[in-house]
């Protein structure tokens, strides 16, 4: 863990001549959890004394300590934190973002003794102890947590590795089974969906993924509905109230995806009647024109 506050205490000597340096060097952890030195210098000028950081002798921070900072008791009357962004000291060592707190920070006519401490941890050395029994079989830990990275605007979520099938055993060293799920950008080649209604994307490499479920309605009397234009029907009075719903539960039934409805006509009776109704029309035809003809015999016989 690298460190990110330091806190500063001690005292300043507020009788010390122009020109006194004061050296107080501070061990903080980089990004990589070593361990480096910070240089920490107090010098004192005509307006107080002058607070500088730096490392391999680059100055990375400094700020002036007033004299009108510190009231008649010699106490730092302006203890705001000072909030160092990331440093970059060179081969690959980065330092911060810190925050330094100077907390109980005096300027008395007595010796200096300053005292600035750094947070932060050491990297783990040597890596994880993993401990097995005499059969070979691992015992702790049963898994290793990663924490998440972000490198070259790339996220790495945090990772749980589970290693307890591991084994200690006089053989060949390999690894078997590793699994690891996530996977690589896909494009959406199609979709399907199911006999409950769930409409899963298919992607081009095979995997199916759940995305949203068609809903169903149902009313007591559906031969009720109100028709419009376009195949639509809407609720009526004599319909009944609409029921929410989706298929497989309170029979509504199932979707049969990609299946064309057939018509509900029933071919060979609708050609009887077809057949029955020009019958019909030839035999009324008939008789229009056997009575039409009668008609004119009888005008021709009054005649």
């Amino acid at each position: 863990m690298p460190s990110s506050t330091a806190v500063v205490s001690g005292n300043l000597d507020a009788s010390a001549p122009v020109g006194t340096t004061y050296s107080a060097p501070s061990t903080f952890y980089d990004q990589n959890g070593a361990l480096q030195v910070l240089d920490c210098d107090y010098v004192m000028t005509t307006d107080g004394w002058e607070f500088t950081v730096s490392y391999a002798g680059d100055v990375l921070f400094s700020d002036q300590l007033h004299a009108d900072e510190f009231d008649a008791a010699g106490d730092y009357i302006d203890p705001e934190d000072v909030v160092l962004p990331q440093l970059d000291l060179g081969g690959g060592v980065l330092f911060g973002p810190v925050t330094i707190s100077q907390v109980g920070l005096t300027s008395l006519p007595a010796p200096s003794t300053i005292s600035q401490t750094f947070n932060g941890s050491p990297a783990m050395p040597g890596g994880i102890e993993l401990q097995f029994d005499a059969s070979g079989k691992l015992v702790t830990p049963a898994s290793l947590s990663l924490l998440g990275l972000t490198d070259s605007g790339a996220v790495l979520n945090p990772l749980d590795i589970d290693i307890s099938g591991s084994t200690q055993l006089a053989a060949d060293f390999g690894v078997s089974n590793g699994k690891i799920d996530g996977n690589g950008a896909s494009q959406v080649v199609g979709y399907e969906i199911s006999d409950e209604g769930v409409i899963f994307l298919k992607y081009d490499n095979g995997e199916l993924s759940a995305k949203y479920r068609i809903a169903m309605a149902s009313v007591q009397s559906p031969d009720k509905l109100n028709t419009l234009p376009g195949n639509i029907y809407t609720q009526s009075n004599a319909s009944g109230v609409v029921v929410m719903g989706y298929a497989g539960n309170g029979g509504f039934g199932t979707i049969l995806s990609g299946a064309l409805e057939d018509s509900n006509v029933d071919i060979a009776e609708e050609l009887t009647s077809m057949i029955e109704a020009q019958r019909n029309y030839t035999a009324n035809s008939k008789v229009f024109q056997t009575g039409s003809e009668l008609m004119e015999v009888l005008v021709n016989l009054k005649r």
